[in-house]
């Protein structure tokens, strides 16, 4: 079958056929995959610059709902949102939640809005018009479907979020804990400590974890990081401390880039955005475009920002000795063959960037009363934090060794190993 480059989801369904006769899955299986259980398209009328309009809602959920066994997975603010990009990162959100081991189905939501193109109060008016209109379409709930933040949502829009969704519910359905229904809340309203770098903070345990097995590099690599949005810019503020202490290169926000050979200031660096709202016009580094970043010669290279960003177009130029994916879908199917070929391992999101859903789990669970709820919050840190880091370094450990035995790329062991363990789901359910 002939693929389309901007196809991303028959590409991945093409894909993953491959791997699942390679494993010799059966057939019901196979066609279960290429199946999402449910697309919601919704509409909301929001109040913007005071004219009605309307904005699509959309809610994929890529498993069915088990007992005890909610669909997770977050809702973005993106123009770039669309249908079959959401069924793309549900997929991924499975095979993240059945590799760490978590009782969660996959599940991604979005509304395809710029949100830099709004106010604040706009903001309000759409995160309540989504939370209800989700709500009442059986899309918000602790045992059903437990949304979270992603790209565009902050943890403000989540509390908006939570408090239409608890109007709703004492106007009609009782759920007699909402709270629970949302993850990436802020601390007062019932979050948990660390939820807003753990995707960061997990892609690094992830890549300790892997340096101490390959002895890739004999000294601490350098990074150069790729987008500085939430993970992006937590990725280089945690890397430039002294828990991690991996010296940055480069970083790159959509207007452009920065980089010194010996390495950024990243406080100062930081301290610029803050002001500045931007990379550009830093002083005290080189200024360089998104390209550039990707295709300098650096130890670490993490993709941060969007999907498709290494793709059959620039794989071949990459000149990082490793590649940590920790934006969705950062590299294409055709990519990581190129790289595969090309010897640079890879480590895919699907393990390196699982770390928000494994904190969300721990919040999730928390207020769900299961454990961790009569705790102070210095040891909720340190409990979350450790969890964290004991779920990443068994992932890496997991999708290593497997690789390094069948003598696969970490990217297909990755997915192959994924599709077994749901696998292993379907068969228990069909039995």
């Amino acid at each position: 079958m002939e693929m389309k480059e901007n196809n991303m989801l028959e590409r991945m369904l093409a894909q993953e056929i491959k791997w699942c006769e390679a494993i010799r899955v059966s057939n019901m299986f196979i066609k279960d995959c290429g199946i999402p259980r449910r697309v919601f398209r919704l509409a909301i009328r929001p109040i913007l610059k005071g004219e009605k309009d309307v904005l699509e809602v959309f809610r994929v959920h890529d498993a069915e709902v088990e007992p005890g066994e909610p669909v997770k997975g977050g809702i973005r603010f993106h123009p770039g949102v669309t249908v079959e990009l959401l069924q793309i990162l549900a997929r991924d959100m499975s095979k993240k939640c059945v590799l760490a081991g978590l009782p969660f189905g996959g599940a991604k939501g979005g509304v395809p809005i710029d949100p830099a193109q709004y106010t604040r109060a706009e903001l309000r008016d759409i995160a309540e018009k989504t939370a209800e209109e989700l709500f009442e379409n059986g899309c918000i709930h602790p045992d059903y479907d437990v949304p979270g933040p992603d790209m565009g949502v902050d943890s403000e829009i989540i509390f908006w979020m939570l408090v239409k969704a608890n109007e709703a519910n004492r106007r009609g359905r009782r759920i007699s804990n909402i709270k629970a229904a949302f993850t990436g809340k802020s601390i007062k309203d019932g979050g948990v400590p660390g939820r807003d770098e753990a995707t960061a903070r997990g892609g690094l345990i992830a890549l300790e974890e892997y340096l101490r097995l390959s002895c890739l590099f004999p000294e601490k690599p350098k990074l150069a990081v790729q987008g500085f949005g939430n993970v992006g810019r937590n990725v280089a503020r945690l890397a430039s401390q002294a828990e991690f202490n991996y010296p940055v290169i480069a970083v790159s926000d959509k207007q452009g880039g920065l980089y010194a050979e010996h390495g950024l200031d990243i406080p100062k660096v930081l301290e610029w955005v803050k002001d500045h709202k931007t990379l550009v016009g830093y002083p005290h580094a080189d200024a360089i475009s998104n390209a550039d970043l990707l295709l300098l010669p650096v130890d670490v290279l993490v993709p941060a920002a969007l999907e498709n960003q290494i793709t059959i177009n620039n794989a071949s130029a990459i000149r990082a000795k490793f590649i940590l994916e920790l934006a969705n879908e950062a590299i294409t199917p055709d990519a990581y063959d190129v790289l595969a070929d090309r010897n640079i391992p890879t480590l895919p999101g699907i393990v390196a960037n699982s770390g928000g859903v494994i904190v969300s789990y721990s919040e999730w669970s928390r207020n769900r009363g299961k454990r961790w709820h009569e705790v102070d919050l210095p040891t909720l840190e340190r409990l979350v934090r450790q969890e964290l880091k004991d779920i990443i370094e068994r992932s890496v450990q997991d999708v290593f060794h497997r690789s390094r035995a069948d003598k696969r790329s970490l990217y297909a062991t990755a997915h192959i190993k994924a599709l077994e363990l749901l696998y292993e789901k379907f068969k228990r359910k069909h039995e």
